[in-house]
């Protein structure tokens, strides 16, 4: 633990970083969701909020029973399409998520989770990471924010699979994150040999902040950061929206895509919002290329 805090401490350029477990509120569960958003039922080190978001049952610490936990899955990018168990290279990872927490007067705060996987037994690995949000293009490091609210940094070691590390940070209230949606909280990583570049596409959807969830490597899938807590046919339907992604253009800054194709499709336990089928011809940017909120191209 101490190694992590150091590490990012070091390649942040914070001059010290708190430690915190279980310091969120504790409270009735919301939508049979728990208010603490630091929680971890099945103990797999994902929080419960975060599992919601990235498709995995918090009650399982391997969701689809394929011999991989769901924290290794999640940081690898393994997507719903993909066939279980499929054979990944052992390599360092970084992936970010973002979730979500409502306190018990209803304030709504954003969590930016980076998920690490050392292959070694050290995260002295992470060499650099240069946190920030960007809208459309426009780039604004914000190292100096994650460690104004509450902060939590969470490891687990496997003889096998190397050293896997969670930290998370309450970067800001709900409100105050609409107003520069949509965008995308991401950071470039040198981790070991290799430089990474992940981020988390978040937007207002009908109403709900939504993340685009990676589907494929061209495909995204709208997630609400909260269960629907609305009778809405579409909401309700058990059935998610699923994006067809092209680029259209590419710089050195990132990828303008095109959403060409939009439907709502069968999900046993998901929701699609009515604007689905508006999507289409929908033009999003995306930091660095489609592969850092998809995971494609790794």
């Amino acid at each position: 633990m101490l190694a992590l805090v150091a590490a990012l401490a070091a390649t942040m350029g914070w001059d010290s970083i708190r430690e915190g477990h279980g310091s969120a509120l504790a409270g009735p569960s919301l939508a049979a969701m728990p208010l603490d958003p630091l929680s971890d039922a099945d103990g797999d080190l994902l929080p419960d909020r975060l599992e919601w978001v990235v498709l995995t049952d918090p009650q399982l610490a391997d969701t689809d029973g394929d011999g991989v936990d769901d924290f290794l899955a999640t940081v690898q990018f393994r997507r719903p399409f993909d066939p279980p168990g499929l054979p990944r290279a052992t390599d360092d990872e970084m992936r970010i998520v973002v979730s979500s927490t409502c306190d018990a007067s209803g304030e709504s705060s954003i969590w930016v989770h980076f998920l690490f996987r050392f292959v070694g037994t050290s995260a002295s690995e992470l060499r650099s990471i240069e946190p920030y949000l960007d809208v459309w293009g426009t780039r604004y490091p914000i190292a100096g924010l994650l460690t104004a609210g509450r902060v939590d940094l969470r490891t687990r070691f496997d003889a096998q699979e190397g050293l896997f590390c969670l930290a998370s940070f309450e970067l800001a209230s709900e409100s105050s994150l609409r107003a520069l949606m949509p965008c995308t909280l991401g950071a470039t990583a040198i981790v070991g040999t290799r430089a990474i570049h992940s981020g988390a596409y978040v937007q207002d959807t009908a109403g709900f902040v939504t993340l685009l969830v990676g589907a494929d490597d061209n495909k995204g899938l709208l997630q609400p950061l909260e269960p629907m807590s609305v009778d809405d046919p579409f909401w309700t339907s058990s059935r998610v929206c699923v994006m067809q992604l092209e680029v259209i253009s590419s710089t050195g800054a990132g990828a303008m895509c095109e959403v060409r194709n939009a439907e709502c499709m069968s999900s046993g336990r998901l929701a699609c919002p009515p604007t689905c089928l508006q999507s289409r011809g929908r033009t999003m940017f995306f930091p660095n290329g489609l592969s850092t909120v998809t995971g494609g191209g790794r």
